[in-house]
Formats: structure tokens, C-alpha cells, sequence
């Protein structure tokens, strides 16, 4: 995908990269969203806590709930407290919907809108890796708590 974006970005394709970066960013909001419940549930069964009486859902269970990537965001907000990610999440959001849901009711020149997003696209890119980084720390916790899982149980 990187490469793609990097060929949009070449060929100043800027409402196209706002495409991609938005189904990049749901795409790794529905799978960290889904190890956080994970991680959530198995804790709970292990320290028997309070064993919540829910499931946990598959990242394709919250993409078919069809959830915009504001809510994605107020969702996530519940287990990430991280200020940075936050922040950028919501500058490109508001970018995205100026582009995609208000652009047609103001008059502002094309050419501007598309220096706009040509002067976040670092930004959007910091948010990727940031949303990786954060993901590959879910899936780390999430295996550790399957590892202690199955060790209780052969105990």
C-alpha cells in the first residue's frame, strides 16, 4: 500500500491518497479495537476479575457494524490514551470530511484543498506508523495473555 501512495503522491493524486490513508487508518482501528477487547476478556478470565459476560469482536464483525472512522476513533479512545495518535486521528478525520462530505458547499479552490493535504501527508504518515506500532504492541499483549492461558490450563 505504501508503494501506491507513494506513486499517488508522485503523480499529485491528493484525493486519492486521502482514500487510502482512510481505509489504511479503519482498517487498523477495527483490528487494534478488536485486540483490545481480547486483551480485555482474557484478563479477566485470568485474574478472574470480572469476567465480563461479552465477546470479543473480529475486526470483520466492527467493519460490517459499518462504523464511520469518527466512532472508530471515540471507540478507541476508551483503551488508548495516547495523545499524539489521538490528535493526529482527528486532524486527518476533519480533513476528511471537509474533502469528502463538505467540499461541494464551499468555494474553496481545488488547488488549495489539495496543498492541504499535500502539507499533511507527513503527518498521515506518522499516524500509520503509530497505529502499527500500537497494533503490534496489542498483538504482543494479547499472545502473552494466551501464553499465561494455556499455562494455567496444564497446571
Amino acid at each position: 500500500m505504501s508503494d501506491r501512495i507513494r506513486e499517488l503522491i508522485k503523480d499529485k493524486k491528493f484525493f486519492e491518497i486521502v482514500l487510502w490513508f482512510s481505509n489504511i487508518f479503519e482498517g487498523e482501528l477495527t483490528i487494534i479495537l478488536s485486540l483490545y477487547e481480547k486483551i480485555i476478556k482474557h484478563t479477566d478470565e485470568i485474574h478472574h476479575k470480572f469476567l465480563l459476560a461479552y465477546n470479543p469482536r473480529e475486526p470483520e464483525d466492527i467493519r460490517n457494524e459499518s462504523r464511520t472512522l469518527g466512532f472508530l476513533k471515540n471507540e478507541l479512545s476508551r483503551y488508548l490514551r495516547d495523545k499524539e495518535i489521538e490528535s493526529l486521528l482527528k486532524n486527518f478525520i476533519e480533513t476528511r470530511n471537509k474533502i469528502f462530505h463538505k467540499f461541494f458547499e464551499t468555494s474553496e479552490d481545488p488547488k488549495i484543498t489539495e496543498k492541504e493535504i499535500e502539507s499533511r501527508i507527513d503527518t498521515w504518515w506518522r499516524l500509520a506508523y503509530q497505529l502499527n506500532r500500537e497494533m503490534g504492541k496489542c498483538f504482543n499483549n494479547y499472545n502473552e495473555l494466551l501464553e499465561i492461558e494455556t499455562k494455567k490450563k496444564g497446571e
